[in-house]
């Protein structure tokens, strides 16, 4: 299975679960509503002497009151369904095979070539599978797409759970696992929030 197939499990996990969040979700809103709209009614009851236009204006910040904190707690809900499935995603890329795991970083260097950023830097546990010997096939279907490859397998370690840092002389590109998925986490997040509050 690819990155790209493992996002887009990712994110269909994400949205069934919170579907169902969203949907438990709804039914305690309109308990909230009917709850706030009571109170309103009874407190519009009670003022109803101070005029007519002042209790609706407070009936009607009351229940947008209450939808809000219907929306938040939607949110809220949903952004922990998110966190479960990427360190779900986590744990199962930390225990695919290893063939698996050289065509999903195989893939990524290909994606992410860039000549001018060609050293290559894993993690100390890779080592056992990735080697110059991977290196050299990586470039070599790099060449076959018409690129003049140069990656280079660095003799420097880093503490990264999976994936690679690619290094340049002024910069550095961090394509470890967690640095990936924590990009899409992010991402994702974000439209559920501009979705579930009404932002633009």
């Amino acid at each position: 299975m690819s990155l790209k197939n493992i996002l887009e499990k990712i994110q269909l996990d994400a949205d069934q679960k919170g579907e169902d969040i969203i949907r438990q979700a709804e039914k305690e809103t309109k308990k909230i509503l009917a709850k706030s709209k009571q109170d309103a009614q009874e407190k519009t009851d009670c003022i109803i002497d101070e005029g007519t236009q002042s209790a609706q204006q407070k009936d009607r910040r009351m229940i947008l009151a209450a939808e809000l904190a219907a929306r938040k707690e939607i949110l809220s809900e949903k952004q922990k369904a998110i966190k479960n499935c990427f360190n779900g995603a986590m744990e199962k890329l930390n225990r695919i095979p290893d063939q698996d795991y050289q065509n999903i970083v195989k893939n990524m260097l290909i994606s992410t070539y860039n000549p001018e950023i060609t050293e290559v830097i894993f993690s100390e546990k890779d080592s056992r599978i990735i080697n110059q010997q991977f290196i050299d096939k990586v470039n070599k279907a790099l060449e076959e797409n018409g690129n003049k490859a140069q990656l280079r397998l660095s003799k420097e370690k880093r503490e990264i759970s999976g994936g690679f840092i690619l290094k340049g002389d002024r910069v550095e590109i961090n394509n470890s696992f967690a640095s990936v998925l924590k990009y899409r986490k992010n991402e994702l997040e974000a439209d559920v929030a501009r979705i579930i509050l009404g932002k633009s």
